[in-house]
């Protein structure tokens, strides 16, 4: 069986014990907040489609992005290849959130 217990205080660190009887390990990842805007690709019926934005947490911008376009797929129904990233910006906090995932 596995649990998975999840801490998070407004201001101390995120944190997540996953225990399980297979494996034993700890790892500290380092997860930050990006705030991904992009919009559909525009065509002779909308040559200004309307911008959306959304705030998702991810270990850099590749992951950031691919979970937009992941969200974004099932919110609006526009592929990846239909649309186009306008800006992908870190949101600083105060301070960082770090993710451990412990695995006993």
């Amino acid at each position: 069986l596995c649990s998975l217990l999840v801490l998070c205080p407004h201001l101390y660190p995120l944190l997540v014990l996953y225990s399980s009887s297979l494996c034993q390990f700890c790892l500290w990842l380092q997860f930050h907040q990006y705030q991904v805007v992009e919009r559909a690709l525009p065509t002779e019926n909308d040559e200004h489609p309307k911008i959306y934005r959304i705030k998702l947490w991810a270990i850099n911008e590749v992951r950031a992005k691919s979970k937009f376009w992941y969200f974004f797929r099932k919110l609006k129904k526009v592929k990846k290849s239909n649309g186009q990233v306008l800006a992908i910006n870190e949101v600083k906090m105060l301070s960082d959130i770090h993710l451990m995932i412990l695995y006993l």
